[in-house]
């Protein structure tokens, strides 16, 4: 990128990087990681031109929530993730947050007034998990 003058990177990270969810360790630390180094990147690379956005698609209705019985029907299709991630790299948005329900998920995961609301939904999930519930 260096050697063409500039470029952009998109890295796909999740909404479970602004709430992480019991029993999901591993892949919340990834993306919260993710998130913050894309972030990071995004300043050191900015006077060469290469731009960072980091990509919160949702959850997208891809061949692998086959082995799961199908996708939720909150799923968006691929087409509407993809429209979404090309407007957002376009507008060179810092994080790009494809639906509404991520966007509101990443508005309360700080917001002061959220977060008791935050910790019982966060604890619920954890709860029915234990107890070998689905619960998203």
């Amino acid at each position: 990128m260096r050697g063409q003058g500039g470029g952009h990177i998109a890295n796909t990270a999740s909404g479970i990087g602004f709430a992480p969810m019991a029993y999901q360790s591993m892949y919340s630390a990834t993306k919260a990681a993710l998130i913050g180094l894309t972030g990071a990147l995004r300043y050191e690379l900015w006077d060469e031109n290469i731009r960072l956005s980091t990509i919160i698609p949702g959850t997208v209705n891809t061949p692998i929530w086959q082995k799961a019985g199908g996708a939720p029907d909150s799923a968006i299709s691929l087409e509407q993730a993809a429209r979404g991630i090309l407007k957002g790299v376009a507008a060179n948005e810092r994080i790009v947050i494809i639906t509404e329900a991520d966007r509101k998920g990443a508005i309360n995961a700080f917001h002061p007034d959220s977060s008791k609301a935050m910790d019982a939904y966060l604890l619920d999930v954890a709860r029915r998990r234990r107890r070998g519930e689905t619960a998203v």
